[in-house]
């Protein structure tokens, strides 16, 4: 049975898995950071001005950089196939937010979080490279199937052997 994602259950996730998100957020953007810079969750559900929400935020501060940096980025999140009004999302709150926050941060960034791209939407992002908006796919829609066992024989002649215990095809390292 497949599970449908929200994209609030998608942003939770990751809010549970902050560190390893975080990590790749920073290697988005290794070509304009220095290895010595340092990420920031500010929160989620970011209010930008009165009336935009972006679903993350995080501050990038980079000691190496000539002015000692500082960059925001911001994160929106669709439990969805990437498309192009996605992505002008994205544009636009990146737009806002260098328009409400100025002076504190050097630069804005954003990245697009989806579950692949539409056709469409992969001609922007090809002529999109080195600009401030990056895109992430998550590799699959998640799939639960329920396991329904009652009786103790049922879970054994369940359970399957890893092949990587045991060697393959009858050889042995036993003499």
């Amino acid at each position: 049975m497949a599970i449908e994602i929200t994209e609030k259950s998608f942003e939770n996730w990751i809010c549970d898995h902050i560190e390893p998100f975080q990590e790749c957020v920073m290697r988005l953007f290794n070509d304009r950071i220095s290895d010595d810079a340092s990420i920031q969750f500010l929160g989620n559900q970011f209010r930008l001005g009165k009336d935009n929400i972006v679903d993350m935020a995080f501050a990038i501060e980079d000691p190496d950089a000539l002015t000692g940096d500082s960059y925001l980025v911001l994160v929106e999140l669709k439990a969805a196939q990437l498309t192009p009004s996605h992505y002008n999302q994205l544009c636009r709150y990146v737009n806002i937010a260098a328009e409400v926050v100025p002076g504190y941060y050097s630069d804005v960034f954003g990245v697009l979080v989806g579950f692949g791209y539409s056709e469409s939407v992969s001609d922007i992002l090809m002529t999109s490279q080195g600009s401030n908006i990056r895109t992430l796919s998550a590799s699959s829609q998640y799939d639960f199937t329920p396991l329904r066992l009652t009786y103790k024989s049922e879970y054994i002649n369940s359970l399957h052997l890893d092949s990587r215990l045991f060697p393959l095809d009858g050889e042995t390292d036993v003499e």
